[in-house]
């Protein structure tokens, strides 16, 4: 997430200022934000996947119950 807003900050600097504050071209600031991004939304992706698995393993017991109630 620090490296995300690093980026996100230069990008801005650039844009108010016009000013490429480092060695690295802003076109490679755009690139690594994206891939940040990406990251950063693969890991939210995940622990939303890893909560559910965890409330269904809480669970299973009172699912199992309910699918053979309804049977």
């Amino acid at each position: 997430m620090v490296y995300l807003l690093k980026h996100m900050d230069s990008i801005t600097n650039y844009v108010l200022e016009g000013i490429e504050a480092s060695d690295e071209p802003i076109e490679g600031r755009f690139h690594d934000l994206r891939n940040y991004a990406l990251l950063l939304h693969a890991i939210i992706k995940e622990n939303k996947e890893q909560k559910e698995d965890e409330w269904i393993k809480e669970n299973i017991n009172g699912i199992i119950y309910d699918i053979n109630l309804w049977s």
